[in-house]
């Protein structure tokens, strides 16, 4: 049997400090739990870049100083 996997969706303030905004179970999840939370924010993204490290994915949306981070945690 597959292992479940599980992501956690931070978000990464200007200070540097992350804040947990969600979980997900799937990387395609992690990035509605994103979208999710910039439509909250009334925030329309100039664009959407993702940078792949070998342990968590950075999504960049523009704004220059904050960022988010999903991490695989299970």
């Amino acid at each position: 049997m597959e292992k479940t996997k599980l992501y956690n969706v931070e978000f990464q303030h200007r200070n540097g400090e992350f804040t947990l905004i969600g979980c997900a179970i799937s990387v395609e999840s992690a990035r509605r739990v994103i979208s999710d939370f910039l439509s909250d924010r009334d925030y329309k993204p100039p664009y959407w870049r993702e940078n792949h490290y070998p342990d968590y994915i950075e999504v960049d949306v523009g704004s220059h100083t904050e960022f988010f981070k999903i991490t695989e945690v299970l």
